[in-house]
């Protein structure tokens, strides 16, 4: 087989693969984060602290983890920081 052939084909091979890797999978579901903010709320950030005993559980809805943010604007949740990792995971 000629040189240029065996590069032509090598060069189709990479491409579908290239394309093939970058496409999304659509039996992939990802997890969307909803920011729950209090109205008129006016602090410049918010903390949320995870891994706290005692402190209620980030709520899962319609496969959104929602953060409720009180006035504060610091949430404090007994859930783990990975929460969006393991059920993205969960919903694949």
């Amino acid at each position: 087989m000629n040189k240029k052939v065996l590069f032509l084909l090598l060069g189709i091979i990479a491409v579908v693969i290239g394309a093939y890797a970058c496409t999304d999978n659509e039996d992939e579901k990802g997890i969307d984060k909803v920011y729950l903010l209090p109205d008129g709320f006016n602090k410049e950030s918010v903390v949320v602290n995870f891994n706290v005993d005692g402190a209620p559980p980030l709520e899962v809805k319609e496969n959104k983890i929602v953060y409720t943010i009180p006035e504060s604007g610091v949430l404090t949740t007994s859930s783990d920081s990975s929460i969006q990792e393991r059920h993205s995971r969960a919903n694949r």
